[in-house]
Formats: structure tokens, C-alpha cells, sequence
């Protein structure tokens, strides 16, 4: 008999194993559209283009300008590609705009540095689109006037090829306090579906204010929109090719073919480590993000109202060196730590530039913030050797950070726990069981006083019920414990 039973278990076992879907690599099909034409959703971002502020001055560096007509043209330089957390590694690109017909009239000539030698006399004037369709406008009461030029093939590397002409779209705005500014706008996008882990997803691919290249740079844009609803997108993802989604408990990474044409998903197969911040005698807590040139990964709990995943003591994060932006809680202390972007005398001198890597995640070592190395104060104003004259303001400004890891505390705050009820179909789901478990521990009850016979039965089942409520209350209650907390001092400033 007992050989009989094993044999039902295993085959019952091999029934559910068979029945799991397997998680495989699959490559998605995807159509090239117009970034034109994409959801209203997401028109600001496919369509807004990669902007830089147009000068009334020439640039230095440039050693040839053409012959303008107009008495004041303007001057500009973008750099091209621009790729998140990678710094500057394409090139500057200068151009000048001038008004064929003179002072009073329209800027309708475009001069673009496409051979990158500093001379715009030798490129090809660009002229103005004489009919261009009308989503190509940007839709903004600011704006006071825009013009759109014809598209430019600007050259970028494309996978083993060499390099191929990106076509983009230069549009220039005038803002109604007199500003203006250029932005290249890529024309191409593509969209798709795919099916992952049993859910389906309206795949949107293409670039969001910033030409990171071809489309396979993993700084590219991607949107997944569950099942086309934009009211189920989560908020608070980068939408970028390179980020990690958890999907059913899995992580999945995604690529491109750099022309745009197919998307790559596949399950995180690869080693993961563990991070987690453990500083002398405090109950430490963490949550963040991890960034890379290829990867980008949240880890934390679900989000609060604010955005802000809930912290873990101990996290666990694909194996890789990152740069971070992490949330430590400390006892009562909220710590927002970040890569540091502000040098001596310059402040924000130092965004554009490639972060260092400092996190290094190993499967076999957790990465532990102990906050045992010394702090130390920089100044963003005034620079070391700055003078002032007598009367004139002085302005200070510093940062604390951490020389050793080149962070800096961009939050500090006191901090409690709080109850905050999600305002989502997942709290009126509790709160509706809740009631419905405690209605039905009362009429047990009130059976049990009625039917004597059985009062015993009525009482158990009244008070599994109110066990079952009493759980699910107090269950819901600690998963919504947020940190609610008072600013101490994000950055000092006199």
C-alpha cells in the first residue's frame, strides 16, 4: 500500500511541475510608427526631443561661421548621443541659426556642424520644412513660435556596422519671455505586444528627451503598458531598455536590435548578492536603486504614497558594480544617500560626468554600509580660493559626503512610523473582508445563542472568524507602517 501512495505523490508531483510555465527568452516582432504618432499618453515624452539654449554670442571653439544675413543669429552646441549614467561619450555638435529675410523676420536657416570640424561654412545650410505635419509641434502655451527643419542623418555607431545616419528632426522654440532653444527630436519609434508571464503588455520603444544612439543603447526608452491601460503603468519605473522588471515574483532583463525592430526579454539568469546597511548599535533598514551604463534595478518592498519602496534589513540584487541612490533608515533617521554630483566652488559640476561604480555586489560578500568612514563638508560656494570685495554677498553653500565612496547625503530627516492606508482596490479588498469576516463571527455567535444544541460548533466557527479578522487587521496594519518624516537638513545653505 505504502509503495502505492509513493508512487501517486511523485505523480502528482510531476503533474504540478509540468504545469508551471516555463520562463524562456522569447524575441518580440516590433512595427516602426512615426514617434508622431504615439498614445497621447506619451506624446510630451516620445516627441519634446533632446533641447539645448540657443546664445546670442558665437562659440570660441568654432573656427568658422557663414556669412549671416540677420544682425542677431543664434548659437548653440548639443551633444550627441547622450546616454544616462554613462557621462559624455559621443560629441559635440555646434550650429547657428539666420533669417534669410533679414532683422524682423523668421529664423529659417539652419547651419549644423554635421562633419563635427568646427567650420559651418562647409556644411549644407538646412532649410525650413515648408508643410510639416501638425503633431509635430510641441503643444505649449509658453512657446510663442516654433519652426520645424527638415530632418538630418546624424551619424551614430550601430552595433558591428560602423555607423549609420540617425535621422532626427530640429525644431526650433521661442519662448514668450524671449528664450529660445533647439531640440532634436528623433522621428522614428516602434510599438509591439508581448506576453510575460501570462500578461500582456503594449510595448512602446523609442527615445524620451534624450538621442541615447540607436535603439539598442540600453539607455533607449521602453514603456510597457499592461494590457494598453496607462492607468495601471507604474509611475515610478525609468522606462528605460536596461531596467530590471519584476514580473511574478521574477526579474526580467530586456535588449534591442539596434535598429529598433525586435525586443529581447528573458528571465535574470545570472548570480545575485545581498546589500544591506548595518551601522554600530542601529537597527538599520534599507531600499533604492542601483544604476550601471547596462542596468538599472529597484529593490525594496511595495511603494508608499510617496513614491518610495519600503525598506528591507537585508536586500538581494543581481551580482554587478553600481552607482546608488539608496534610502537608509537608522532607528528615527532617515538618510538619502546618492552619487555626488557637486565639486569645489561648482555646484551640479559634476552631473554630466560618468558616476563611479562603487557599489559591488559579489554572491559570495555582502555589501554593507557600516557609515564608518568620516564624513566630510564640501563647499559648491564659494571655491577655496574665491575672493570677495567689501559689500558684495557672499553665498554658501555645502554638502556632506563620503570621500571614500564619493556619495553625498542629498536627505537627512527625523523619522516615524505611521499608519497610511493605500488608496488602491487592494485596501477596499481587506477592508471589504474584514467587515464580511466580523459580520460572520457575529451571526455564529448569535446562532450559538439561539441553537444551545450546537452551541459549541456555533462558537468555534464565531471565533475562527474573529481570529481570521483579528489577523487580517493586524496584518494590514504593520504592512502599512510607512516612515513619515520632518526634514533636518538636505543641504546647507546661507
Amino acid at each position: 500500500m505504502f509503495p502505492n501512495r509513493l508512487v501517486i505523490a511523485a505523480f502528482c508531483v510531476l503533474i504540478v511541475c509540468g504545469c508551471q510555465k516555463k520562463t524562456e527568452e522569447q524575441v518580440v516582432e516590433l512595427r516602426e510608427i512615426s514617434a508622431f504618432d504615439v498614445p497621447e499618453q506619451l506624446y510630451r515624452e516620445f516627441t519634446y526631443g533632446q533641447g539645448t539654449q540657443c546664445v546670442t554670442q558665437p562659440d570660441p571653439n568654432v573656427a568658422a561661421y557663414p556669412r549671416f544675413v540677420s544682425d542677431k543669429p543664434l548659437f548653440g552646441s548639443i551633444h550627441l548621443p547622450y546616454e544616462y549614467h554613462n557621462g559624455f561619450s559621443g560629441k559635440w555638435y555646434c550650429f547657428a541659426l539666420d533669417a534669410s529675410g533679414g532683422a524682423g523676420f523668421t529664423y529659417d536657416t539652419l547651419y549644423f556642424d554635421l562633419n563635427g570640424d568646427l567650420d559651418l561654412t562647409n556644411d549644407k545650410p538646412i532649410a525650413v520644412q515648408e508643410n510639416p505635419p501638425g503633431k509635430t509641434f510641441v503643444n505649449d502655451s509658453s512657446v510663442e513660435k516654433q519652426v520645424c527643419f527638415d530632418c538630418i542623418g546624424i551619424p551614430m555607431a550601430f552595433d558591428d556596422d560602423g555607423v549609420r545616419p540617425l535621422e532626427v528632426l530640429p525644431r526650433l522654440l521661442i519662448i514668450e519671455d524671449g528664450t529660445s532653444g533647439v531640440s532634436f527630436v528623433t522621428t522614428k519609434a516602434f510599438r509591439g505586444n508581448v506576453n510575460i508571464a501570462g500578461h500582456k503588455y503594449d510595448v512602446w520603444l523609442g527615445h524620451n528627451r534624450r538621442i541615447t544612439g540607436w535603439f539598442d543603447n540600453p539607455s533607449t526608452a521602453l514603456h510597457l503598458i499592461p494590457s494598453g491601460d496607462f492607468g495601471r503603468v507604474d509611475d515610478r519605473s525609468f522606462n528605460w531598455l536596461k531596467e530590471f522588471r519584476k514580473i511574478e515574483g521574477i526579474d526580467y532583463c530586456f535588449s534591442a536590435a539596434p535598429s529598433g525592430k525586435q525586443l529581447i526579454v528573458k528571465p535574470y539568469s545570472g548570480a545575485y548578492g545581498i546589500i544591506k546597511a548595518a551601522p554600530a548599535g542601529k537597527n538599520a533598514k534599507i531600499s533604492g536603486t542601483l544604476f550601471s551604463g547596462r542596468a538599472c534595478f529597484q529593490f525594496g518592498g511595495r511603494r508608499d504614497f510617496d513614491g518610495n519602496r519600503k525598506p528591507y534589513s537585508i536586500c538581494k540584487v543581481p551580482v554587478g558594480d553600481y552607482s546608488p541612490d539608496l534610502d537608509v533608515y537608522l532607528d528615527d533617521l532617515h538618510v538619502g544617500i546618492c552619487r555626488n554630483i557637486h565639486s569645489d566652488g561648482h555646484s551640479w559640476g559634476r552631473v554630466d560626468d560618468a558616476p563611479p561604480l562603487v557599489v559591488g555586489i559579489r554572491e559570495d560578500k555582502p555589501f554593507v554600509l557600516d557609515f564608518s568612514d568620516k564624513p566630510q563638508v564640501i563647499f559648491m560656494s564659494p571655491a577655496k580660493n574665491a575672493r570677495i570685495k567689501l559689500g558684495e554677498t557672499l553665498k554658501v553653500e555645502s554638502v556632506l559626503i563620503d570621500p571614500k565612496l564619493d556619495l553625498m547625503v542629498k536627505d537627512l530627516e527625523h523619522v516615524k512610523l505611521k499608519f497610511i492606508s493605500p488608496d488602491s482596490d487592494y485596501a477596499y479588498f481587506v477592508f471589504s473582508g474584514i467587515a464580511f469576516c466580523g459580520f460572520v463571527s457575529l451571526v455564529f455567535w448569535l446562532l450559538s445563542l439561539i441553537k444551545r444544541s450546537k452551541r459549541r460548533m456555533f462558537l468555534i466557527l464565531s471565533g475562527l472568524g474573529a481570529v481570521i479578522t483579528i489577523g487580517t487587521a493586524i496584518f494590514f496594519i504593520v504592512s502599512n507602517l510607512e516612515h513619515v518624516g520632518d526634514d533636518i537638513l538636505p543641504v546647507a545653505s546661507i
